[in-house]
């Protein structure tokens, strides 16, 4: 039981990914460089949370003050306390270079971070 409920969360988090890069793709912004939190991100669809996952050092998320654990309530002022991993994701998306005002829980503490996003890094592909 334990290793379907591990699948089926893994899906719920590649299906809603997924939905998230179908919607900026159609945004109409594929002229402009998008960017993102370089930071990621562990989503709960059972009561539909987000928390920071990872923050690696060095980046713009990490200078910012967002730190592994921080609940996500907000982005920009749009609330992000009970959406899908999608719209949360969307949320964090703008142009490179833009600020995103990341709210966040940290213990009993709200906090609002400026992140600048930062562009998305793409995996090479390997040539035949």
């Amino acid at each position: 039981m334990t290793g379907k409920k591990k699948s089926n969360w893994f899906y719920c988090v590649l299906l809603t990914a997924t939905m998230a890069m179908i919607l900026l793709s159609c945004s109409g912004a594929s002229d402009k460089w998008m960017g993102t939190v370089d930071a990621t991100f562990k989503y709960r669809p059972d009561d539909h949370t987000t928390t920071v996952f990872d923050v690696p050092r060095g980046t713009k998320s990490y200078t910012a003050g967002l730190v592994a654990g921080d609940r996500v309530l907000a982005v920009d002022g749009a609330d992000l306390t009970s959406v899908s991993l999608g719209e949360v994701l969307a949320a964090m998306n703008g142009p490179v270079g833009s600020v995103a005002v990341v709210t966040v829980q940290r213990g009993a503490e709200v906090i609002d971070l400026e992140v600048e996003r930062m562009r998305e890094k793409k995996k090479d592909k390997k040539s035949d």
